[in-house]
């Protein structure tokens, strides 16, 4: 049933991505989203974009 919530992508901020590992881009993806989205629940980094989706939502 959680694969049929709605997926967003936001775009990141350049400052995500200067960085040395993906470990550390993935922080900085996760940080972002939590000050600027924090309604929405981080997934994956996919190219420049953040994949989320809402929190608590029920269908």
């Amino acid at each position: 049933m959680y694969d049929l919530l709605p997926l967003y992508k936001v775009l990141l901020p350049e400052w995500v991505f200067k960085t040395r590992t993906d470990k550390e881009v993935e922080e900085n993806a996760i940080e972002y989203l939590k000050r600027c989205y924090p309604e929405r629940e981080f997934i994956k980094v996919d190219g420049k974009f953040a994949l989320c989706r809402l929190k608590n939502c029920k269908i």
